[in-house]
């Protein structure tokens, strides 16, 4: 059995070792649990983080509770400009090398725009394809007003107006997310 006290000094460690990373990275939406594990067991850090209020966590990002990334102007215009590359694309977007490509800094540009995926802002659907949130919600919504109705990939094709390249991954990830459901060579709305 663990000591109270013991659990609190860990915790402590924990939200000091927090501050500090969200002060030397402020626009960072967190940092991978494994880091702010200390040193600590697995066993021993699930332990420190179970029903521990002052931090969030989501999957393997750890952050203080209150925590909101802050973005420089700079990062912000960035950030626009990446969103809005994918937004332009619509159903047809560009990949994410091409627009990875408008930021001088790569890695930077990386950063940003897993903080836009994060942010839901964009959805990746594979390492090669993106699409902005607002064009996952048009096909969420056309494909909703079919309820009940079975349908083909060439249906599909034809209700977006887009070719099989992006096709087969929406359908995909409109299964995974139990808007349609695969039977076969068709698909039907739930």
């Amino acid at each position: 059995m663990l000591s109270k006290a013991w659990l609190e000094e860990r915790r402590e460690r924990v939200l000091e070792w927090l501050q500090r990373f969200h002060a030397q990275h402020p626009s960072a939406p967190g940092a991978p649990i494994a880091s702010a594990r200390l040193g600590f067991e697995p066993e021993i850090a699930a332990i420190v983080f179970e029903n521990f209020a002052a931090v969030r966590l989501d999957g393997e990002v750890i952050s203080l509770a209150t925590h909101k990334p802050a973005f420089s102007a700079e990062e912000a215009q960035l950030l626009g400009k990446i969103e809005s590359a994918f937004r332009s694309g619509g159903l047809q977007p560009p990949t994410p090398g091409e627009v990875l490509k408008l930021i001088p800094d790569g890695k930077r540009a990386r950063e940003l725009l897993e903080v836009l995926v994060k942010n839901k802002k964009v959805v990746r659907l594979s390492d090669d394809l993106i699409f902005h949130a607002d064009a996952i919600s048009q096909v969420r919504n056309t494909v909703t007003a079919q309820r009940g109705r079975r349908f083909s990939v060439p249906d599909f094709k034809d209700w977006m107006k887009i070719s099989r390249k992006y096709a087969i991954p929406l359908l995909e990830h409109l299964d995974r997310a139990r808007v349609t459901r695969r039977e076969g060579e068709n698909r039907v709305v739930l």
